[in-house]
């Protein structure tokens, strides 16, 4: 954001619950391949949580994400790559 006079904000406000996850990552990881591969890799991710029984710690989150993104940049980013997950208690 810093790099770019025009960016315009826009605030969103959204109820929140122990339990929920937010996670935040750069333009690095959003785009790095294919834009699409977020949305169907977070689901596969959410999916497995279910399956298995089990639930991924924030860390264990955002290694995975960003090991994706660097697998859809082909081992390489091409920006910087930052992902950020917060579990709230």
């Amino acid at each position: 954001m810093g790099i770019v006079p025009a960016v315009k904000l826009a605030r969103v406000s959204l109820p929140l619950s122990p339990g929920d996850t937010i996670i935040l990552m750069s333009d690095g990881i959003y785009d790095s391949g294919r834009r699409s591969w977020v949305g169907r890799y977070l689901t596969s991710l959410i999916d497995d949580e279910i399956e298995s029984g089990r639930q991924y710690g924030p860390r264990q989150l955002a290694d995975r994400i960003l090991g994706e993104a660097i697998r859809q940049y082909r081992g390489r980013t091409a920006d910087d790559a930052t992902v950020a997950v917060v579990r709230l208690r």
